[in-house]
């Protein structure tokens, strides 16, 4: 394939997995994505690709897929693995830190939900070494609608309890209160309840109900009643008030 003819093909392929996805005939969608990688895998091994940004709505689109069931796997998760490998080197070829800290945040994602808990903080830990809030944070959620960096910073406290690092964990949360949630758009409360929620049992567990609701309470309910008011919705709504009452009563308990 010549440069233009392979990010066309690309283009057009990816056009039509997206069209079908909207569809909501996703099993049918799944070729034209991995026609897509086809043509991106030997655009590449010939070298004959200059703008590597165009790999990454391939990628959105297969890992949608695998999240939505369409796409069969083995029980190792060979398929999501390679796809999240590739996926990396593309983001590192590509060398924008937008997309490489998000390929990062993936493939840690990928590792603990295997299990494999020491390796995906091995991974998190090249992501913090990468990820700068003030510099990265806007451009991650416009490109993939929330700052899924900060978000796996955050699961990683999750992930140091699993494997008993308890002390490192509530390090981990102190960094998310203090340096990460301060530096992240407040409008986007989706992404401020993403990065709480794995922190927020955390502290519960750990004798700090209150300090997690006051938390949620500052950077989820009031910026969600701040910048967008009565009768507007967002996906995690149905959860504020009952998060809130909960550890109001696990609050009441702390240091008891």
């Amino acid at each position: 394939h010549k440069p233009a003819e392979s990010e066309v093909s690309i283009k057009l392929n990816v056009a039509f997995g997206k069209a079908l996805v909207n569809l909501e005939r996703f099993p049918e969608s799944v070729p034209a994505f991995e026609m897509a990688l086809t043509t991106l895998n030997e655009a590449n091994s010939s070298h004959a690709l200059t703008d590597h940004s165009i790999a990454f709505p391939i990628f959105s689109g297969l890992f949608l897929l695998l999240k939505w069931g369409a796409i069969e796997q083995d029980d190792d998760h060979t398929y999501e693995q390679s796809l999240v490998a590739q996926f990396v080197d593309e983001a590192r070829l590509h060398g924008d830190p937008v997309h490489y800290v998000r390929a990062l945040a993936t493939q840690a994602d990928t590792l603990a939900r295997l299990g494999r808990f020491e390796s995906a903080l091995s991974v998190n830990s090249q992501l913090r070494a990468v990820y700068v809030p003030e510099m990265h944070s806007e451009g991650i959620s416009k490109a993939y609608g929330s700052d899924r960096a900060a978000q796996n910073i955050s699961l990683s406290a999750i992930w140091l309890i699993e494997i008993g690092k308890v002390k490192e964990s509530l390090e981990t949360c102190d960094l998310v209160i203090h340096e990460l949630l301060p530096k992240m758009n407040l409008r986007n409360v989706h992404n401020s309840f993403a990065m709480i929620l794995p922190i927020v049992w955390i502290l519960k567990d750990n004798g700090k109900a209150s300090m997690a609701r006051s938390i949620l309470k500052e950077y989820v309910v009031d910026a969600f009643k701040e910048y967008f008011g009565e009768g507007a919705s967002t996906y995690f709504l149905y959860l504020h008030s009952p998060m809130l009452m909960l550890l109001d009563l696990h609050g009441n308990q702390d240091g008891v």
